[in-house]
């Protein structure tokens, strides 16, 4: 959400504290600001006025900004974005393809996929490439 709102300029809400390891509530969490608003679920399905056609067209062209600054800012492998300070020591690539260096490259890492379904049951023991992969990232724009 970071980097969405700090290096892409979307409007997603500031993450205020998280944690995905054991602590004093028992559970993992993300506590973040309140997003200004309403749910999209909650009007799309009440659009039935021409003028609410015209505001739910307004929001796919805002959802469609959004994917298009993604697509604008390739990514150099398909992962999980991290902090560079909490990467540790799991496998991790450069943010940018290019390999510049700029400031969100000194922040951010591109590291594996983190997904409950790489890691549960039997899963979690084998020995697997979880990512970072270059190679789908390569193959998803020669495709676009």
């Amino acid at each position: 959400m970071d980097f969405a709102r700090t290096v892409l300029g979307i409007p997603v809400p500031r993450v205020h504290a998280w944690s995905s390891e054991s602590n004093e509530v028992g559970a993992d969490f993300i506590i973040r600001e309140k997003a200004p608003g309403m749910r999209l679920d909650h009007v799309w399905s009440q659009a039935t006025q021409f003028e609410d056609r015209e505001w739910l067209f307004s929001v796919s062209e805002h959802i469609n900004s959004v994917n298009q600054k993604f697509l604008n800012n390739p990514l150099s492998s398909y992962g999980i974005i991290f902090y560079k300070k909490d990467i540790g020591t799991l496998p991790h690539e450069p943010l940018w393809p290019d390999g510049r260096q700029d400031k969100a490259s000194e922040e951010f890492v591109i590291g594996p996929m983190m997904s409950e379904d790489f890691w549960r049951g039997e899963r979690g023991t084998m020995n697997v490439d979880r990512g970072p992969c270059k190679w789908l990232v390569s193959a998803l724009y020669e495709w676009l």
